[in-house]
C-alpha cells in the first residue's frame, strides 16, 4: 500500500518552538480535566522539574530513533551530542505521534518503530502528562563472551584495536568475558543510574624490545619496562551517577549529574574525535540542558540549542597521575535539516603537569598562550572539533551527510583545513527496492599532511599527542576518541537490515592504515564482520558478532600477514516497562471518555474511532493533544 510520508522541510525562516507550545497545551489540558465528581483533579507535576537518567550509548534506542527520523516521522535528536535523557526521547516520540496524526498514516515499518518506542517510554510519557516521578527497577542483566582466536591488536594509542567502542573493557587473545547489569531509579528532581559488571581478560606476554623502543621514541618517554600483562578479574562500574534537575535553584530545564559517564560528541556510528565510548566512562561532574532551549534576540536564528559542560579526572595515566579534563560542547539547529556543533576539551593538572589554576583555566578554555609555558604555549593539552549533520532536502530523506573536523592547536578547526584531521560520512536511509536496508559509510584521517609537509607528515606526534601530556586523549589506557589513532586512516561501512524495530542484521567492512612515518614499516589490516541483535517480547535478548581480521602488513608486530577471528555473544534480559499508552486507554473508566472534533480522518486512529463521519466527531478515551 502506498503511504504518503510526513517529510520535514527545510526553511531558512525562524523555527516555531513546537515542543514548548505542545507542552503548554498538554499542561493546560491536564488542568482542565475533571474527575467524575466534578471537582478538579489532584495537582499535576511539571515534567520540566523532573530528573531523568540517560539512555546508555550501546542501547538499541539510538539506532531506532535515527531510523525513525530517517524515515521522516520523528523529530531529529541532537545526533552529535549523546547521551540523551529518557525524558528527551519521550519528547521526540510525542512529537512523532503528533506529526502522524496531522498527516497521513505512517508506513508499516515506522508504525512498528513508534509502537515499540512508545512501549519503552510509556513511563516517561506519563510523566509528560503530569504523573508523579517515582520509579525504580532493574534495567538490564547480561553476560558476554568475547573470544579472540589469533594475534590481536590491543593498543589503540599506538597500533590499533581488534575490539573497539566497548567502554574500555579489557581484552586479549583468548576468552574474555563480562557479566553485569544496570539499575535505574527516579524520584522527583533526582535520578540514579548504576551499571556494574565483572570483567575477565587473560594474560598476555610483554611486547618485544623493538616495540618498546618505538613506543619510547614516539612518546618521548623512557623505555617502558619489559613486563607482561597479567590476567584481569575485577568488578567494575561503568556508567554510574546521580542526577539532579536544577529547577530548585531556578534553572529549570538544566540537569546536574555527578559520577561516571560516557559521551559521544560527534555524529555517525564511527566514533567521534574527542569523546566516544571507546574508553572507560570518565569520573566527572556534568551540567547539561537535556532538551533544547531557544536564545533571544538575533540569537533566535540559531534555532534550538543544547549545551554540555563537563569537569572530570582521567585514570591510570603514567605521564601525570590523575589529570583533570574539562570541556564543553554547544550544538544548534539553524534549519530543521541542519545541525552544527562545536566542542573543546582540555587535559590539565595532574602530578607534574601544568597547574590547574583559574588563570590557566581561562587561557586554555579560549586557546590563549601563556608566557609561563615553554614556547609560549597554551596551558594543558587542548583539542576541539566542529561537526555537522545535514538531511539533504528534496530527496525524501534518502541521504544524510555528516562530518567532523578536529583541531589540536587552533581555537577553530577551519583555520587550517589541510592541516587537521577530518571524518566525513554519508547515510543512505533506504536502498531502492529494499526499503528495510540502510547503509552508513565513514572515513577518518589523522595524518594531517599539511601540518608539517616539509618532513613528510606529523610522525604521530601531533594528533592525539602533546609534548607535555604524552598520553594525551586516553583514559585507563584506551583512546577516548576515534580508534583511527595518531597517524592513520580508515574507511568503513555498515549495511543494516531492519527485520523489526529491535531485530537487525548487519554487515560491516573496515580498512585500516597506519603511516610508516609514525610506526616503522607502517601497518594495514582489514575487518569483516556480521552482527545480529534479536529481542524477544519476554525481555530476553541475544546480541552476536563474528569478525574476521586480516592483518596484511605490520612488520614491527608480526612476521608476515596474520589473521584473527573474534566472536562476541551477549545474552541478556530487559524487563518490560509499565503499561503502554494503548493499555492505559483500555483501562480508563468509561466516564473518562469524551468527544473531540477531528477534521479530515475517516478511519481508526490509535484508540480514537470516528463515530459520525458527517460531523467528524470522535469518541476517544485518551488525553487530548492539540495539533501543533
Amino acid at each position: 500500500m502506498d503511504v504518503a510520508m510526513f517529510i520535514p522541510r527545510c526553511y531558512a525562516a525562524p523555527q516555531i518552538d513546537q515542543s514548548a507550545s505542545a507542552e503548554s497545551n498538554r499542561q493546560q489540558a491536564n488542568k482542565n480535566v475533571q474527575n467524575p465528581s466534578g471537582d478538579a483533579t489532584e495537582q499535576t507535576h511539571d515534567p520540566r522539574h523532573m530528573g531523568s537518567t540517560y539512555v546508555p550509548l550501546d542501547s538499541w534506542i539510538y539506532p531506532a530513533l535515527d531510523r525513525l527520523a530517517a524515515l521522516g516521522y520523528a523529530d531529529r535528536g541532537f545526533e552529535g551530542m549523546r547521551p540523551w535523557t529518557r525524558m528527551a526521547c519521550a519528547r521526540m516520540i510525542d512529537k512523532a505521534n503528533r506529526a502522524r496524526r496531522g498527516f497521513h498514516l505512517p508506513s508499516d515499518e515506522a508504525e512498528d518503530l513508534l509502537s515499540r518506542l512508545e512501549e519503552e517510554f510509556s513511563y516517561e510519557t506519563g510523566l509528560r502528562d503530569g504523573e508523579r516521578n517515582l520509579n525504580a527497577g532493574l534495567e538490564s542483566a547480561y553476560a558476554r563472551v568475547v573470544s579472540i582466536g589469533g594475534p590481536a591488536l590491543t593498543n589503540s594509542y599506538h597500533f590499533g584495536q581488534t575490539v573497539s567502542y566497548d567502554f574500555g573493557r579489557p581484552f586479549e587473545r583468548g576468552t574474555n568475558g563480562q557479566a553485569g547489569g544496570a539499575f535505574r531509579a527516579d524520584a522527583g528532581p533526582f535520578a540514579l543510574y548504576i551499571r556494574g559488571e565483572y570483567q575477565h581478560a587473560p594474560s598476555a606476554p610483554a611486547p618485544s624490545e623493538a616495540v618498546l623502543d618505538v613506543i619510547a621514541l614516539k612518546d618521548e618517554v623512557p623505555i617502558p619496562p619489559d613486563v607482561g600483562i597479567g590476567g584481569i578479574n575485577r568488578l567494575r562500574l561503568l556508567d554510574t551517577y546521580i542526577a539532579l534537575n536544577l529547577s530548585p535553584v531556578k534553572l529549570s530545564g538544566w540537569q546536574l549529574s555527578v559520577g561516571r559517564q560516557s559521551h559521544s560528541w560527534g555524529p555517525g556510528p564511527g566514533g567521534a574525535f574527542l569523546l566516544s565510548d571507546n574508553a572507560e566512562p570518565i569520573d566527572m561532574v556534568e551540567v547539561v540542558n537535556p532538551e533544547p532551549i531557544r536564545l533571544r534576540l538575533f540569537l533566535k536564528y540559531l534555532g534550538p540549542v543544547r549545551v554540555d559542560h563537563i569537569l572530570g579526572r582521567l585514570a591510570n595515566r603514567t605521564d601525570h597521575a590523575n589529570p583533570w579534563v574539562y570541556g564543553g560542547k554547544i550544538t544548534f539547529k539553524p534549519l530543521p535539516c541542519l545541525e552544527i556543533g562545536y566542542a573543546r576539551l582540555t587535559t590539565i593538572g595532574g602530578r607534574g603537569g601544568d597547574p590547574f589554576t583559574l588563570h590557566n583555566f581561562i587561557l586554555s578554555m579560549f586557546g590563549q598562550t601563556s608566557k609561563r609555558e615553554p614556547g609560549d604555549s597554551v596551558p594543558g593539552e587542548n583539542n576541539n572539533e566542529m561537526d555537522w549533520t545535514f538531511y539533504v532536502p528534496k530527496v525524501r530523506n534518502y541521504i544524510v551527510l555528516c562530518g567532523e573536523v578536529y583541531a589540536f592547536d587552533s581555537f577553530i578547526a577551519w583555520t587550517r583545513p589541510t592541516a587537521y584531521p577530518y571524518r566525513p560520512g554519508i547515510y543512505i536511509t533506504r536502498i531502492p527496492g529494499i526499503p528495510k536496508l540502510d547503509l552508513h559509510i565513514e572515513a577518518a584521517n589523522t595524518q594531517a599532511p599539511g601540518w608539517n609537509s616539509g618532513s613528510g607528515g606529523n610522525h604521530g606526534q601531533v594528533v592525539y599527542f602533546n609534548s607535555g601530556y604524552h598520553e594525551a586523549n586516553t583514559n585507563n589506557g584506551f583512546l577516548m576518541g576515534n580508534v583511527v589513532g595518531r597517524d592513520g586512516q580508515t574507511i568503513q561501512g555498515w549495511l543494516t537490515y531492519w527485520a523489526s524495530p529491535r531485530n537487525t542484521f548487519q554487515l560491516m567492512y573496515k580498512n585500516n592504515f597506519v603511516d610508516p612515518i609514525f610506526i616503522p614499516g607502517g601497518g594495514a589490516w582489514q575487518d569483516y564482520s556480521v552482527g545480529n541483535e534479536f529481542y524477544r517480547q519476554s525481555g530476553f535478548y541475544v546480541k552476536s558478532k563474528l569478525q574476521y581480521e586480516h592483518i596484511s602488513h605490520y612488520p614491527l608486530l608480526f612476521n608476515g600477514s596474520q589473521h584473527n577471528v573474534t566472536s562476541i555473544v551477549e545474552l541478556g534480559f530487559m524487563p518490560s516497562n509499565r503499561k503502554t499508552s494503548s493499555e492505559k486507554m483500555e483501562t480508563n473508566s468509561p466516564k473518562d471518555s469524551f468527544e473531540i472534533s477531528k477534521i479530515g480522518f475517516s478511519s481508526r486512529i490509535g484508540a480514537c474511532t470516528i463515530i459520525d463521519t458527517k460531523s467528524s466527531n470522535v469518541s476517544c478515551e485518551a488525553e487530548v493533544v492539540s495539533k501543533a
